[in-house]
């Protein structure tokens, strides 16, 4: 219960400060990784609202199609695995973190901004096979 305070302070203190200090376009892409990631970790259920909710945030940053969305599915199975299956504190966290590193390395090495989440994911997977926030069984 108290990880769950703690989380939910630190997301708190992240979206009051994250408008003065970044560009809000990128803060909409990496909002979208984490909400993707959400639906994508709930696909049973209230799963679907959230993809339709992630959807509507994605809307002013990618051009709106049918197939708007797939292009990042493999993008946000990678975030699921790493931040740990049935984890939705783990989706939500490592969507954050993963859309900053995409972020850093689009803007530092361009190059490597497709494939560094899944580096990510190979190092995640070889130390910790649950994910970062799954439980092993």
């Amino acid at each position: 219960m108290r990880h769950q305070r703690i989380a939910f302070v630190v997301m708190v203190a992240f979206f009051a400060a994250v408008p003065l200090l970044v560009y809000p376009v990128f803060m909409m892409k990496v909002m979208c990784f984490a909400l993707f990631a959400c639906a994508f970790n709930l696909l049973i259920g209230f799963g679907v609202a959230l993809a339709a909710l992630a959807g509507v945030m994605a809307a002013p940053i990618y051009q709106v199609n049918p197939l708007m969305g797939a292009d990042l599915i493999i993008v946000v199975f990678a975030v699921v695995v790493i931040g740990g299956m049935g984890s939705i504190m783990g989706a939500i966290l490592t969507g954050f973190g993963l859309g900053v590193v995409e972020g850093l390395t689009k803007y530092f090495y361009p190059e490597a901004s497709n494939t560094v989440i899944f580096v990510i994911m190979v190092i995640v997977l070889i130390l910790r096979p649950a994910g970062l926030f799954g439980r092993e069984r």
